[in-house]
């Protein structure tokens, strides 16, 4: 599985953990459901900034995003 496609799969779990749908983290986070999408699918890669956002969102860590623990 490639990276992109991994940390879409982590987002998209965090997501559902918090009961919110796609356009609603994609509204939190200020970007297009569309795009949101094509991260929870591993088609686009979010940007640093972008990580940072949905971790402020998620009430989660950056570390738990990125699985680095």
């Amino acid at each position: 599985m490639t990276l992109k496609k991994e940390l879409g799969q982590r987002i998209q779990k965090l997501r559902l953990r918090q009961g919110l749908k796609q356009a609603e983290l994609a509204e939190k986070v200020g970007i297009a459901t569309k795009h949101q999408s094509c991260i929870e699918t591993g088609k686009n890669f979010p940007s640093a900034e972008l990580i940072e956002k949905f971790a402020i969102a998620l009430h989660t860590d950056i570390s738990e995003i990125l699985n680095l623990e």
